[in-house]
Protein backbone atom coordinates (compact mmCIF):
# COMPACT_ATOMS: atom_id res chain seq x y z
CA UNK A 1 0.00 0.00 0.00
CA UNK A 2 1.36 3.44 -0.92
CA UNK A 3 0.51 6.96 0.08
CA UNK A 4 0.01 8.35 -3.42
CA UNK A 5 -1.39 11.79 -2.54
CA UNK A 6 1.86 13.60 -3.22
CA UNK A 7 1.80 17.28 -4.05
CA UNK A 8 4.49 19.26 -5.80
CA UNK A 9 5.37 22.56 -4.17
CA UNK A 10 7.86 25.08 -5.45
CA UNK A 11 10.58 26.38 -3.14
CA UNK A 12 10.58 30.15 -3.27
CA UNK A 13 13.78 32.19 -2.90
CA UNK A 14 13.93 34.02 0.40
CA UNK A 15 14.54 37.41 -1.18
CA UNK A 16 15.29 40.70 0.46
CA UNK A 17 17.93 39.54 2.94
CA UNK A 18 21.57 40.44 2.45
CA UNK A 19 23.30 41.54 -0.74
CA UNK A 20 21.93 39.19 -3.38
CA UNK A 21 24.21 40.74 -6.00
CA UNK A 22 27.11 38.83 -4.47
CA UNK A 23 25.62 35.61 -5.90
CA UNK A 24 25.54 37.07 -9.41
CA UNK A 25 28.39 34.83 -10.60
CA UNK A 26 26.02 31.84 -10.37
CA UNK A 27 23.26 31.04 -12.90
CA UNK A 28 19.88 32.48 -11.92
CA UNK A 29 18.40 29.07 -11.08
CA UNK A 30 21.35 28.37 -8.79
CA UNK A 31 20.92 31.73 -7.05
CA UNK A 32 17.31 30.74 -6.34
CA UNK A 33 18.44 27.37 -4.96
CA UNK A 34 20.83 29.06 -2.55
CA UNK A 35 18.38 31.78 -1.50
CA UNK A 36 15.64 29.21 -0.87
CA UNK A 37 18.01 27.60 1.64
CA UNK A 38 18.74 30.84 3.44
CA UNK A 39 22.06 31.55 1.71
CA UNK A 40 21.89 35.17 0.59
CA UNK A 41 25.48 36.07 -0.15
CA UNK A 42 28.77 34.42 -1.01
CA UNK A 43 30.11 34.90 2.49
CA UNK A 44 27.37 32.49 3.67
CA UNK A 45 29.28 29.79 1.78
CA UNK A 46 32.52 30.54 3.64
CA UNK A 47 33.34 27.42 5.67
CA UNK A 48 36.80 28.25 6.99
CA UNK A 49 37.86 26.96 10.39
CA UNK A 50 38.50 30.51 11.60
CA UNK A 51 34.72 30.94 11.91
CA UNK A 52 34.46 28.37 14.72
CA UNK A 53 33.30 29.90 17.99
CA UNK A 54 35.20 30.03 21.26
CA UNK A 55 34.55 26.60 22.81
CA UNK A 56 34.42 28.17 26.28
CA UNK A 57 31.07 29.72 25.31
CA UNK A 58 29.62 26.26 25.95
CA UNK A 59 28.15 26.01 29.44
CA UNK A 60 30.13 23.58 31.57
CA UNK A 61 33.40 23.94 29.66
CA UNK A 62 34.91 26.15 32.39
CA UNK A 63 34.51 23.22 34.80
CA UNK A 64 35.28 20.37 32.42
CA UNK A 65 38.62 21.67 31.15
CA UNK A 66 40.35 22.22 34.54
CA UNK A 67 39.30 18.69 35.52
CA UNK A 68 40.73 17.33 32.28
CA UNK A 69 43.94 19.30 32.87
CA UNK A 70 44.22 17.74 36.31
CA UNK A 71 43.79 14.29 34.75
CA UNK A 72 46.45 15.10 32.16
CA UNK A 73 49.01 16.41 34.63
CA UNK A 74 48.52 13.51 37.01
CA UNK A 75 48.04 10.98 34.19
CA UNK A 76 44.82 9.78 35.78
CA UNK A 77 42.78 6.97 34.28
CA UNK A 78 40.07 8.20 31.90
CA UNK A 79 37.26 6.03 30.55
CA UNK A 80 35.27 7.32 27.57
CA UNK A 81 31.72 5.95 27.46
CA UNK A 82 30.38 6.08 23.92
CA UNK A 83 27.26 5.16 22.01
CA UNK A 84 26.49 2.45 19.48
CA UNK A 85 25.78 4.58 16.40
CA UNK A 86 28.06 6.37 13.93
CA UNK A 87 27.99 9.64 15.89
CA UNK A 88 28.90 7.78 19.08
CA UNK A 89 31.63 5.78 17.34
CA UNK A 90 33.23 8.83 15.72
CA UNK A 91 32.96 10.78 19.00
CA UNK A 92 34.68 7.95 20.87
CA UNK A 93 37.45 7.63 18.29
CA UNK A 94 37.86 11.42 18.21
CA UNK A 95 38.49 11.69 21.95
CA UNK A 96 40.73 8.62 21.96
CA UNK A 97 42.91 10.07 19.20
CA UNK A 98 42.64 13.66 20.39
CA UNK A 99 43.49 12.91 24.02
CA UNK A 100 46.46 10.81 22.93
CA UNK A 101 47.72 13.71 20.80
CA UNK A 102 47.33 16.03 23.80
CA UNK A 103 49.55 13.80 25.96
CA UNK A 104 47.11 11.57 27.86
CA UNK A 105 48.51 8.09 28.48
CA UNK A 106 45.81 6.30 30.50
CA UNK A 107 42.75 6.47 28.25
CA UNK A 108 40.34 3.70 27.32
CA UNK A 109 36.78 3.45 26.10
CA UNK A 110 33.65 1.44 26.68
CA UNK A 111 30.66 1.04 24.39
CA UNK A 112 27.55 -0.34 26.12
CA UNK A 113 26.15 -3.42 24.38
CA UNK A 114 22.72 -2.27 23.23
CA UNK A 115 21.32 -5.77 23.69
CA UNK A 116 22.50 -6.07 27.32
CA UNK A 117 22.85 -2.58 28.81
CA UNK A 118 20.83 -0.42 26.44
CA UNK A 119 21.61 3.22 25.74
CA UNK A 120 23.95 5.55 27.61
CA UNK A 121 25.64 5.63 30.99
CA UNK A 122 23.13 3.42 32.78
CA UNK A 123 23.43 2.22 36.36
CA UNK A 124 24.06 -1.27 34.98
CA UNK A 125 27.03 -0.16 32.90
CA UNK A 126 28.54 1.71 35.87
CA UNK A 127 28.11 -1.45 37.96
CA UNK A 128 30.02 -3.27 35.21
CA UNK A 129 32.75 -0.61 35.37
CA UNK A 130 32.90 -0.99 39.16
CA UNK A 131 33.98 -4.61 38.73
CA UNK A 132 37.08 -3.54 36.84
CA UNK A 133 40.31 -2.75 38.62
CA UNK A 134 41.71 -0.23 38.95
CA UNK A 135 38.70 2.07 38.71
CA UNK A 136 38.89 5.06 36.37
CA UNK A 137 39.32 8.44 37.98
CA UNK A 138 37.16 10.14 35.38
CA UNK A 139 34.29 9.06 33.12
CA UNK A 140 33.55 11.10 30.00
CA UNK A 141 30.41 10.41 28.01
CA UNK A 142 30.17 11.21 24.31
CA UNK A 143 26.88 11.47 22.41
CA UNK A 144 25.01 10.38 25.54
CA UNK A 145 24.64 11.09 29.24
CA UNK A 146 22.13 13.92 29.47
CA UNK A 147 19.46 11.47 30.70
CA UNK A 148 21.81 9.25 32.76
CA UNK A 149 20.51 10.23 36.20
CA UNK A 150 21.04 6.86 37.90
CA UNK A 151 24.32 6.10 36.13
CA UNK A 152 25.92 9.34 37.26
CA UNK A 153 24.55 8.83 40.78
CA UNK A 154 26.20 5.41 40.91
CA UNK A 155 29.50 6.78 39.57
CA UNK A 156 29.46 9.53 42.18
CA UNK A 157 28.94 6.93 44.91
CA UNK A 158 32.03 5.10 43.63
CA UNK A 159 34.09 8.31 43.79
CA UNK A 160 34.37 8.61 39.99
CA UNK A 161 34.01 12.07 38.48
CA UNK A 162 31.76 12.33 35.43
CA UNK A 163 31.91 14.81 32.57
CA UNK A 164 28.97 14.56 30.19
CA UNK A 165 29.34 15.66 26.58
CA UNK A 166 26.09 15.30 24.69
CA UNK A 167 23.77 17.07 22.28
CA UNK A 168 20.43 15.42 22.99
CA UNK A 169 17.59 17.38 24.54
CA UNK A 170 17.49 17.25 28.35
CA UNK A 171 14.49 16.18 30.40
CA UNK A 172 13.12 17.95 33.44
CA UNK A 173 15.93 16.49 35.56
CA UNK A 174 19.59 16.38 34.59
CA UNK A 175 22.36 14.23 36.08
CA UNK A 176 24.44 15.44 39.00
CA UNK A 177 27.65 15.29 36.97
CA UNK A 178 30.79 17.29 37.68
CA UNK A 179 30.28 19.06 34.35
CA UNK A 180 27.79 18.89 31.50
CA UNK A 181 28.80 20.19 28.07
CA UNK A 182 25.71 20.23 25.88
CA UNK A 183 24.58 23.19 23.76
CA UNK A 184 20.95 22.19 24.32
CA UNK A 185 21.03 22.20 28.12
CA UNK A 186 19.10 24.95 29.84
CA UNK A 187 21.13 28.06 30.47
CA UNK A 188 23.67 27.43 27.71
CA UNK A 189 24.04 30.55 25.56
CA UNK A 190 26.16 28.82 22.89
CA UNK A 191 24.57 29.91 19.63
CA UNK A 192 25.05 26.74 17.61
CA UNK A 193 22.48 24.28 18.95
CA UNK A 194 22.61 21.80 16.06
CA UNK A 195 25.97 20.24 16.88
CA UNK A 196 26.19 16.46 16.69
CA UNK A 197 27.79 14.59 19.58
CA UNK A 198 31.08 14.52 17.68
CA UNK A 199 30.89 18.30 17.23
CA UNK A 200 30.54 18.77 20.98
CA UNK A 201 33.50 16.45 21.59
CA UNK A 202 35.58 18.44 19.09
CA UNK A 203 34.88 21.63 21.06
CA UNK A 204 36.14 19.90 24.21
CA UNK A 205 39.41 19.17 22.40
CA UNK A 206 39.58 22.76 21.15
CA UNK A 207 39.11 24.15 24.65
CA UNK A 208 41.60 21.77 26.24
CA UNK A 209 44.25 22.47 23.60
CA UNK A 210 43.74 26.20 24.10
CA UNK A 211 44.27 25.91 27.85
CA UNK A 212 47.28 23.59 27.42
CA UNK A 213 48.85 26.14 25.09
CA UNK A 214 48.29 29.03 27.51
CA UNK A 215 49.55 27.15 30.57
CA UNK A 216 52.58 25.57 28.90
CA UNK A 217 51.57 21.92 29.11
CA UNK A 218 52.98 21.07 25.68
CA UNK A 219 56.41 22.32 26.69
CA UNK A 220 56.19 20.50 30.01
CA UNK A 221 55.27 17.24 28.27
CA UNK A 222 57.77 17.91 25.48
CA UNK A 223 55.19 17.23 22.77
CA UNK A 224 54.17 19.17 19.69
CA UNK A 225 50.86 20.98 19.85
CA UNK A 226 48.43 18.81 17.87
CA UNK A 227 46.67 20.00 14.74
CA UNK A 228 43.05 19.15 15.48
CA UNK A 229 42.21 19.48 11.78
CA UNK A 230 43.76 16.01 11.44
CA UNK A 231 40.56 14.64 13.02
CA UNK A 232 38.02 16.49 10.90
CA UNK A 233 37.23 13.40 8.83
CA UNK A 234 35.70 11.91 11.98
CA UNK A 235 33.77 15.09 12.77
CA UNK A 236 32.36 15.28 9.24
CA UNK A 237 31.29 11.63 9.25
CA UNK A 238 29.57 11.82 12.63
CA UNK A 239 27.83 15.09 11.74
CA UNK A 240 26.40 13.81 8.46
CA UNK A 241 25.59 10.31 9.74
CA UNK A 242 23.62 11.67 12.71
CA UNK A 243 21.45 13.70 10.32
CA UNK A 244 21.76 16.95 12.28
CA UNK A 245 20.94 20.15 10.48
CA UNK A 246 23.74 21.29 8.19
CA UNK A 247 23.54 24.91 9.25
CA UNK A 248 26.39 27.32 8.52
CA UNK A 249 28.31 26.12 11.58
CA UNK A 250 28.03 22.39 10.92
CA UNK A 251 28.92 23.03 7.28
CA UNK A 252 32.37 24.11 8.45
CA UNK A 253 33.03 20.64 9.84
CA UNK A 254 31.60 18.83 6.82
CA UNK A 255 33.29 21.00 4.18
CA UNK A 256 36.66 20.85 5.89
CA UNK A 257 36.37 17.13 6.63
CA UNK A 258 35.42 16.34 3.04
CA UNK A 259 38.33 18.43 1.78
CA UNK A 260 40.77 16.43 3.88
CA UNK A 261 39.27 13.13 2.79
CA UNK A 262 39.37 14.11 -0.89
CA UNK A 263 43.04 15.04 -0.43
CA UNK A 264 43.79 11.56 0.94
CA UNK A 265 44.31 12.84 4.49
CA UNK A 266 41.65 10.69 6.16
CA UNK A 267 42.48 7.98 8.67
CA UNK A 268 43.25 4.51 7.35
CA UNK A 269 39.91 3.22 8.63
CA UNK A 270 37.95 5.82 6.68
CA UNK A 271 39.98 5.13 3.54
CA UNK A 272 39.27 1.41 3.93
CA UNK A 273 35.53 2.02 4.30
CA UNK A 274 35.53 4.07 1.11
CA UNK A 275 37.51 1.38 -0.67
CA UNK A 276 35.02 -1.40 0.16
CA UNK A 277 32.16 0.93 -0.78
CA UNK A 278 33.93 1.67 -4.09
CA UNK A 279 33.74 5.41 -3.53
CA UNK A 280 36.74 7.28 -5.00
CA UNK A 281 38.24 9.81 -2.61
CA UNK A 282 38.59 12.54 -5.22
CA UNK A 283 34.83 12.86 -5.78
CA UNK A 284 33.61 12.22 -2.25
CA UNK A 285 30.37 13.97 -1.25
CA UNK A 286 28.26 14.28 1.88
CA UNK A 287 25.83 11.80 0.27
CA UNK A 288 28.64 9.23 0.17
CA UNK A 289 29.11 9.70 3.91
CA UNK A 290 25.39 9.31 4.50
CA UNK A 291 24.84 6.28 2.26
CA UNK A 292 28.21 4.50 2.21
CA UNK A 293 30.29 5.26 5.30
CA UNK A 294 27.61 5.82 7.95
CA UNK A 295 25.59 2.63 7.33
CA UNK A 296 28.71 0.44 7.43
CA UNK A 297 29.82 1.89 10.76
CA UNK A 298 26.27 1.67 12.10
CA UNK A 299 26.02 -1.99 11.07
CA UNK A 300 28.43 -2.93 13.87
CA UNK A 301 26.24 -1.34 16.54
CA UNK A 302 23.00 -2.60 15.03
CA UNK A 303 23.93 -6.29 14.75
CA UNK A 304 27.06 -6.91 16.78
CA UNK A 305 29.49 -4.79 18.81
CA UNK A 306 30.32 -1.19 17.91
CA UNK A 307 33.89 -1.80 19.12
CA UNK A 308 34.63 -3.01 15.61
CA UNK A 309 33.57 0.37 14.23
CA UNK A 310 35.65 2.31 16.75
CA UNK A 311 38.69 0.06 16.36
CA UNK A 312 38.52 0.58 12.60
CA UNK A 313 38.50 4.36 13.07
CA UNK A 314 41.53 4.06 15.38
CA UNK A 315 43.48 1.65 13.14
CA UNK A 316 46.69 3.00 11.57
CA UNK A 317 47.68 -0.06 9.51
CA UNK A 318 46.09 0.06 6.05
CA UNK A 319 45.99 -3.73 5.53
CA UNK A 320 44.40 -4.39 8.93
CA UNK A 321 41.93 -1.55 8.37
CA UNK A 322 40.86 -3.06 5.05
CA UNK A 323 40.14 -6.42 6.71
CA UNK A 324 38.05 -4.69 9.37
CA UNK A 325 36.20 -2.63 6.76
CA UNK A 326 35.39 -5.81 4.84
CA UNK A 327 33.99 -7.34 8.02
CA UNK A 328 31.82 -4.26 8.53
CA UNK A 329 30.69 -4.48 4.91
CA UNK A 330 29.61 -8.07 5.54
CA UNK A 331 27.63 -6.99 8.60
CA UNK A 332 26.00 -4.29 6.52
CA UNK A 333 24.93 -6.83 3.91
CA UNK A 334 23.45 -8.97 6.68
CA UNK A 335 21.67 -5.91 8.04
CA UNK A 336 20.13 -5.28 4.62
CA UNK A 337 18.81 -8.84 4.49
CA UNK A 338 17.24 -8.57 7.96
CA UNK A 339 15.81 -5.17 7.11
CA UNK A 340 14.25 -6.43 3.87
CA UNK A 341 12.34 -9.17 5.72
CA UNK A 342 11.25 -6.77 8.46
CA UNK A 343 10.08 -4.28 5.86
CA UNK A 344 7.82 -6.88 4.24
CA UNK A 345 6.33 -7.68 7.64
CA UNK A 346 5.92 -3.99 8.46
CA UNK A 347 3.99 -3.39 5.23
CA UNK A 348 1.53 -6.14 6.15
CA UNK A 349 1.02 -4.59 9.58
CA UNK A 350 0.48 -1.10 8.14
CA UNK A 351 -1.97 -2.46 5.56
CA UNK A 352 -3.99 -3.95 8.41
CA UNK A 353 -3.80 -0.66 10.32
CA UNK A 354 -5.09 1.24 7.31
CA UNK A 355 -7.97 -1.17 6.90
CA UNK A 356 -8.82 -0.79 10.58
CA UNK A 357 -8.78 3.02 10.42
CA UNK A 358 -10.16 3.17 6.83
CA UNK A 359 -7.19 5.43 6.08
CA UNK A 360 -3.54 5.89 6.97
CA UNK A 361 -3.55 6.77 10.71
CA UNK A 362 -1.93 10.02 11.73
CA UNK A 363 0.82 8.14 13.56
CA UNK A 364 1.98 4.61 12.81
CA UNK A 365 3.06 2.15 15.52
CA UNK A 366 4.33 -1.26 14.40
CA UNK A 367 5.62 -4.23 16.37
CA UNK A 368 6.64 -7.81 15.58
CA UNK A 369 7.87 -10.35 18.13
CA UNK A 370 10.64 -11.53 15.78
CA UNK A 371 12.05 -8.12 14.90
CA UNK A 372 15.66 -7.13 15.56
CA UNK A 373 15.97 -4.16 17.92
CA UNK A 374 19.05 -2.89 16.09
CA UNK A 375 17.08 -2.41 12.85
CA UNK A 376 13.73 -0.97 13.99
CA UNK A 377 14.98 2.59 13.48
CA UNK A 378 15.50 1.88 9.79
CA UNK A 379 12.01 0.39 9.51
CA UNK A 380 10.56 3.49 11.14
CA UNK A 381 12.50 5.67 8.71
CA UNK A 382 11.30 3.72 5.65
CA UNK A 383 7.67 3.84 6.73
CA UNK A 384 7.94 7.53 7.53
CA UNK A 385 9.21 8.24 4.02
CA UNK A 386 6.57 6.06 2.38
CA UNK A 387 3.50 7.25 4.28
CA UNK A 388 4.56 10.71 5.48
CA UNK A 389 3.59 9.95 9.04
CA UNK A 390 5.53 9.87 12.31
CA UNK A 391 6.38 6.22 12.98
CA UNK A 392 7.38 4.14 15.99
CA UNK A 393 8.71 0.64 15.37
CA UNK A 394 9.18 -1.78 18.28
CA UNK A 395 11.16 -4.97 18.84
CA UNK A 396 11.14 -7.33 21.85
CA UNK A 397 13.82 -7.71 24.51
CA UNK A 398 14.13 -11.24 25.94
CA UNK A 399 15.46 -12.47 29.27
CA UNK A 400 17.58 -15.60 29.70
CA UNK A 401 14.43 -17.73 29.86
CA UNK A 402 13.31 -16.45 26.46
CA UNK A 403 10.51 -14.33 27.91
CA UNK A 404 9.73 -10.87 26.53
CA UNK A 405 10.51 -8.42 29.32
CA UNK A 406 10.29 -5.08 27.48
CA UNK A 407 9.96 -3.48 24.08
CA UNK A 408 12.59 -1.22 22.51
CA UNK A 409 11.16 1.38 20.19
CA UNK A 410 12.64 3.75 17.66
CA UNK A 411 10.77 6.71 16.21
CA UNK A 412 11.12 8.91 13.15
CA UNK A 413 9.08 12.04 12.50
CA UNK A 414 7.99 14.45 9.81
CA UNK A 415 8.33 18.22 9.66
CA UNK A 416 6.05 19.91 12.15
CA UNK A 417 5.89 17.13 14.76
CA UNK A 418 8.55 17.18 17.48
CA UNK A 419 9.05 13.55 18.48
CA UNK A 420 10.78 14.01 21.82
CA UNK A 421 8.20 16.58 22.90
CA UNK A 422 5.51 14.08 21.95
CA UNK A 423 7.09 11.42 24.17
CA UNK A 424 7.46 13.93 26.99
CA UNK A 425 3.76 14.79 26.68
CA UNK A 426 2.77 11.11 26.85
CA UNK A 427 5.08 10.50 29.82
CA UNK A 428 3.57 13.41 31.78
CA UNK A 429 -0.03 12.54 31.00
CA UNK A 430 0.47 8.81 31.59
CA UNK A 431 3.63 8.24 33.69
CA UNK A 432 3.27 4.45 33.71
CA UNK A 433 3.33 4.25 29.91
CA UNK A 434 7.06 4.90 29.25
CA UNK A 435 10.04 3.43 31.07
CA UNK A 436 12.72 5.48 29.27
CA UNK A 437 12.86 7.86 26.34
CA UNK A 438 15.06 10.48 24.72
CA UNK A 439 16.04 11.98 21.40
CA UNK A 440 15.44 14.89 19.04
CA UNK A 441 12.65 16.50 17.07
CA UNK A 442 12.99 14.06 14.18
CA UNK A 443 14.24 10.89 15.90
CA UNK A 444 13.75 9.36 19.33
CA UNK A 445 14.11 6.11 21.23
CA UNK A 446 12.04 4.63 24.02
CA UNK A 447 11.51 1.56 26.19
CA UNK A 448 8.08 0.36 27.27
CA UNK A 449 6.51 -2.69 28.87
CA UNK A 450 4.80 -5.12 26.48
CA UNK A 451 1.49 -4.42 28.22
CA UNK A 452 1.88 -0.69 27.49
CA UNK A 453 2.05 -0.94 23.70
CA UNK A 454 -1.68 -0.52 23.08
CA UNK A 455 -1.89 2.32 25.60
CA UNK A 456 1.08 4.06 23.99
CA UNK A 457 -0.47 3.80 20.54
CA UNK A 458 -3.78 5.22 21.81
CA UNK A 459 -2.03 8.11 23.60
CA UNK A 460 0.08 8.88 20.52
CA UNK A 461 -2.98 8.92 18.25
CA UNK A 462 -4.79 11.21 20.66
CA UNK A 463 -1.82 13.61 20.68
CA UNK A 464 -1.94 13.81 16.87
CA UNK A 465 -5.42 15.35 16.88
CA UNK A 466 -4.06 18.82 17.67
CA UNK A 467 -2.23 19.02 14.35
CA UNK A 468 -3.68 20.51 11.19
CA UNK A 469 -4.39 17.97 8.47
CA UNK A 470 -1.92 19.73 6.18
CA UNK A 471 0.99 18.48 8.31
CA UNK A 472 0.22 14.95 7.12
CA UNK A 473 0.03 15.74 3.42
CA UNK A 474 3.21 14.52 1.69
CA UNK A 475 4.89 17.19 -0.37
CA UNK A 476 7.59 16.96 -2.98
CA UNK A 477 9.49 20.22 -2.95
CA UNK A 478 10.91 21.35 -6.27
CA UNK A 479 13.27 24.23 -6.95
CA UNK A 480 12.76 25.08 -10.59
CA UNK A 481 11.92 23.93 -14.10
CA UNK A 482 15.25 23.94 -15.89
CA UNK A 483 15.74 25.19 -19.40
CA UNK A 484 17.47 22.71 -21.76
CA UNK A 485 20.79 24.60 -21.65
CA UNK A 486 20.89 24.36 -17.88
CA UNK A 487 20.68 20.55 -17.91
CA UNK A 488 24.42 20.25 -18.37
CA UNK A 489 27.46 18.48 -17.00
CA UNK A 490 28.95 21.81 -15.88
CA UNK A 491 25.90 22.59 -13.76
CA UNK A 492 25.80 19.06 -12.36
CA UNK A 493 29.44 19.40 -11.32
CA UNK A 494 28.80 22.82 -9.81
CA UNK A 495 25.85 21.55 -7.78
CA UNK A 496 27.85 18.52 -6.62
CA UNK A 497 30.47 20.76 -5.04
CA UNK A 498 28.43 23.84 -4.16
CA UNK A 499 27.35 22.67 -0.69
CA UNK A 500 27.45 19.55 1.48
CA UNK A 501 23.81 18.64 0.83
CA UNK A 502 21.93 16.97 3.66
CA UNK A 503 19.57 17.67 6.57
CA UNK A 504 18.33 21.26 6.30
CA UNK A 505 20.11 21.63 2.94
CA UNK A 506 18.12 19.34 0.66
CA UNK A 507 19.54 18.41 -2.72
CA UNK A 508 18.13 20.60 -5.49
CA UNK A 509 15.12 19.03 -7.16
CA UNK A 510 13.69 20.07 -10.54
CA UNK A 511 10.65 19.24 -12.64
CA UNK A 512 10.09 19.02 -16.36
CA UNK A 513 8.43 17.26 -19.29
CA UNK A 514 10.35 14.56 -21.15
CA UNK A 515 9.86 12.04 -23.92
CA UNK A 516 10.74 8.46 -22.95
CA UNK A 517 13.21 7.08 -25.51
CA UNK A 518 14.14 3.78 -23.86
CA UNK A 519 13.69 1.93 -20.59
CA UNK A 520 15.53 -0.89 -18.87
CA UNK A 521 14.64 -2.47 -15.52
CA UNK A 522 17.59 -3.24 -13.23
CA UNK A 523 17.35 -5.75 -10.39
CA UNK A 524 13.58 -5.76 -10.54
CA UNK A 525 13.29 -2.40 -8.74
CA UNK A 526 15.37 0.25 -10.51
CA UNK A 527 14.77 1.89 -13.89
CA UNK A 528 17.53 2.99 -16.24
CA UNK A 529 16.18 5.15 -19.04
CA UNK A 530 16.97 7.64 -21.75
CA UNK A 531 14.88 10.78 -21.95
CA UNK A 532 14.61 13.61 -24.43
CA UNK A 533 13.78 17.09 -23.24
CA UNK A 534 10.63 18.12 -25.08
CA UNK A 535 11.72 19.85 -28.28
CA UNK A 536 15.26 18.43 -28.11
CA UNK A 537 16.80 15.45 -29.93
CA UNK A 538 19.74 14.58 -27.68
CA UNK A 539 18.92 11.76 -25.22
CA UNK A 540 19.88 12.20 -21.57
CA UNK A 541 20.64 9.26 -19.32
CA UNK A 542 18.38 8.91 -16.28
CA UNK A 543 18.03 6.48 -13.40
CA UNK A 544 15.27 5.96 -10.85
CA UNK A 545 16.01 3.86 -7.77
CA UNK A 546 13.25 1.86 -6.07
CA UNK A 547 10.98 2.87 -8.92
CA UNK A 548 7.26 2.35 -9.39
CA UNK A 549 7.81 -0.14 -12.23
CA UNK A 550 4.13 -0.25 -13.23
CA UNK A 551 4.02 3.51 -13.67
CA UNK A 552 7.14 3.54 -15.83
CA UNK A 553 5.86 0.71 -18.01
CA UNK A 554 2.56 2.53 -18.42
CA UNK A 555 4.46 5.51 -19.84
CA UNK A 556 6.43 3.19 -22.14
CA UNK A 557 3.20 1.65 -23.44
CA UNK A 558 1.41 4.95 -23.91
CA UNK A 559 1.01 6.53 -27.32
CA UNK A 560 2.68 9.81 -26.35
CA UNK A 561 5.49 8.34 -24.19
CA UNK A 562 5.43 11.67 -22.37
CA UNK A 563 6.38 11.87 -18.71
CA UNK A 564 6.56 14.68 -16.18
CA UNK A 565 9.52 13.96 -13.94
CA UNK A 566 10.84 15.29 -10.66
CA UNK A 567 14.61 14.88 -10.73
CA UNK A 568 18.03 15.95 -9.58
CA UNK A 569 21.12 16.67 -11.64
CA UNK A 570 23.92 14.19 -11.03
CA UNK A 571 27.29 13.28 -12.49
CA UNK A 572 27.68 9.81 -13.97
CA UNK A 573 31.29 8.60 -13.90
CA UNK A 574 32.12 5.54 -15.96
CA UNK A 575 35.52 4.36 -17.20
CA UNK A 576 37.06 7.77 -16.62
CA UNK A 577 34.33 9.65 -18.47
CA UNK A 578 31.86 12.10 -16.93
CA UNK A 579 28.36 12.86 -18.19
CA UNK A 580 25.21 14.48 -16.85
CA UNK A 581 22.57 12.11 -15.52
CA UNK A 582 19.07 12.75 -14.23
CA UNK A 583 18.35 11.17 -10.86
CA UNK A 584 14.58 10.64 -11.01
CA UNK A 585 12.64 10.96 -7.76
CA UNK A 586 9.08 10.76 -9.02
CA UNK A 587 7.09 10.64 -12.27
CA UNK A 588 3.50 11.41 -13.13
Amino acid sequence: MKNENKQLKRREPLLGVGNNQSLASYPIFMQHILQARGIQKKSDLDAQLKHLSDPFELLGMQIAVPRLLQALRQQQRILIVGDFDADGATSTALLMRGFAALGFQCISYLLPDRFIFGYGLSREIVDEISRSYPLPHLLITVDNGISSIEGVERANALGIDVIITDHHLPGDQIPDALAIVNPNQRGCSFEHKNLAGVGVAFHVLMALRQRCRIEGDFQRLNIQEPNLANFLDLVAIGTVADVVKLDAYNRIFVVQGLARMRAGLAGEGVKALLAVAQKPLAFLTSQDIGFAIGPRINAAGRLDDMRLGVELLLETNAAVALEMAQELDGLNQNRKSIQKQMQLEAEIIVTQLCESFSQVPRIICVYHELWHQGVVGLIASQLKERFHRPVFAFAPVFNEQGEIVELKGSGRSIDGIHLRDLLDLIAKSNPACLDKFGGHAMAAGLTIQPSSLEVFETDALTAMQVYDAGVFEPLIWVDDELSPENISLDNALLLENLLPWGQGLPLPVFEGDFYLVSLRILGGQHVKSQLNIVGQDTPIDAICFNADIDRWQAVQNSASKMVRAVYGLSVNRFRGQESVQLLIDFIE
